[in-house]
């Protein structure tokens, strides 16, 4: 727990306060530079320094919202890039014969000893290993 003005508050309650106010006292100042720089000529100061603001805020909130959508898209993209190279790598079809190897003889379909199971898998391995690197047949 941490303590504010003399009282005893959560640690996110503390870091909503501080980023909140943080961002309260920024979009102030912000007004506060836009209405005194407002030009002479302005009828309006206020609605002057208001639209100023606004169209800042909406830059800032633009920017966030492009920066979200860059790291959706690429998170997408390395998740994609991962599925890809693991479902078109030519080992997948040896690591598949050997799970279904497994599955089928631990759900009893499959009669085998661990020596034949072994064997067998081995097999599927070194027959993949020879198809890709010895021949260069790719999946």
């Amino acid at each position: 727990m941490a303590e504010l003005f003399g009282f005893q508050v959560p640690g996110a309650v503390t870091l909503f306060i501080i980023v909140f106010g943080g961002s309260f006292l920024l979009l102030a100042g912000r007004y506060i530079a836009a209405y005194l720089n407002a030009p002479e000529s302005s009828d309006d100061r206020f609605e002057w320094a208001t639209n100023r603001t606004a169209r800042w805020l909406g830059m800032i909130f633009g920017g966030l919202l492009a920066t979200a959508a860059v790291a959706i898209t690429q998170g997408v993209d390395i998740v994609a890039m991962g599925t890809q190279f693991i479902g078109m790598h030519p080992f997948v079809v040896s690591n598949l014969a050997g799970i279904g190897l497994g599955a089928g003889v631990l759900s009893g379909n499959i009669q085998l000893t661990t020596d034949q199971y072994v064997g067998l898998a081995l097999m599927a391995v070194f027959g993949t290993y020879l198809l890709s690197e010895v021949y260069g047949v790719d999946g």
